[in-house]
């Protein structure tokens, strides 16, 4: 019987509050006046000894496939790993961060980088 090794990292993505990015759940701009919990971007690594699924998630309200496969992509470059074997999603808060597509896409552009940055860290550290 093989065994599975498990990697596991957290990192918090919320942005620093005087960016003033409107929050993407809701139908009129509404911006973050304090935290009471950070979001996250959690990574979970999962590796038989011949392959490693990557799982990722993240306290955004939505992602969509163009930003994921560019996620994936830079996972693939950096780590050498499966493109088909990593998942993100995200948990749908309404509370988060600018998400792609919403209604301040112009927001999410500069936190997209900040957030991929943190999850290729996290795997990154749960890789070792």
């Amino acid at each position: 019987m093989s065994q599975i090794k498990c990697g596991a990292c957290e990192k918090i993505i919320t942005p620093s509050l005087d960016k003033k990015y409107g929050m993407p759940g809701y139908p009129w701009r509404r911006e973050a006046e304090g935290i009471l919990s950070d979001l996250t971007a959690n990574v979970m690594i999962l590796d038989n000894g011949e392959k490693k699924i990557v799982l990722v998630s993240l306290d955004l309200l939505y992602v969509i496939t163009s930003w994921v496969d560019e996620l994936r992509t830079a996972l693939v470059e950096k780590f050498g790993l499966d493109y088909d074997s990593i998942m993100v999603t995200a948990t749908h808060t309404h509370t988060g961060s600018p998400t792609p597509g919403g209604t301040w896409n112009n927001e999410f552009v500069e936190n997209s980088a900040f957030v991929a940055e943190k999850v290729i860290s996290a795997v990154g550290e749960a890789l070792e």
